[in-house]
């Protein structure tokens, strides 16, 4: 009976080092892994911007911004519709005037200096900024390079991309002004997707 007792003991132990082996692997490659932004230090604060809903407006979010960027070891604030990890909308999105080259692709809405924010790598093209007109009529975008690749593009910037809105019921046409490096948004199991990323602080969250 002893020796019965002492070999379950045994396997018991083994068991939990192993697994207590496993689950620190996991939290080194967790902490390890590249995940293509900066996520160290980055506070969120959820909000709701329809002011329709109880939300706050535009010029509310915005000063909200100003107020955290007084804040002294404040480097800089942004907007977002969604974090990485969340939950993502998708369209299909295809070349403008090639519509069987189309890709489902996840949805993003962001404020200026998001990439500075979140020091996302930009590998071709620009940044939004508000001085140019194409950006603050909402009708450029920023991808990643999945999506540059799943539609097979040679030049993407300058590259005109369609989807159809059920949101505002209508197809969008925007034209891709910079490409960013892969960042994992989703789960780290799943391959990277494409993203686009458009100019619009009316369809922020956080």
């Amino acid at each position: 009976m002893r020796s019965i007792l002492v070999v379950v003991q045994f396997c018991v132990s083994a068991i939990l080092i192993i697994s207590s082996l496993i689950i620190l692997k996991q939290l080194n490659y967790i902490k390890s892994k590249d995940l293509g932004f900066d996520q160290d230090a980055l506070i969120s604060v959820r909000v709701f911007p329809s002011a329709a809903i109880g939300g706050i407006d535009i010029q509310q979010i915005r000063n909200i911004r100003t107020e955290f960027e007084k804040i002294s070891g404040v480097a800089g604030t942004t907007a977002v519709s969604n974090l990485p990890g969340g939950q993502f909308d998708q369209h299909n999105v295809f070349i403008s005037n090639q519509p069987d080259e189309n890709q489902d692709v996840s949805e993003m809405y962001v404020s200026c200096d998001f990439e500075k924010v979140f020091d996302f790598e930009l590998v071709e093209g620009r940044a939004f900024d508000n001085s140019f007109a194409i950006d603050s009529a909402g009708k450029s975008v920023i991808v990643n390079e999945s999506f540059v690749k799943n539609l097979n593009l040679k030049e993407a910037v300058g590259t005109k991309i369609s989807w159809n809105s059920n949101k505002l019921d209508r197809k969008i046409d925007v034209t891709i002004v910079g490409v960013l490096k892969d960042f994992h948004y989703r789960p780290l199991h799943e391959e990277i997707q494409p993203v686009a990323i458009q100019l619009s602080e009316q369809d922020v969250d956080y």
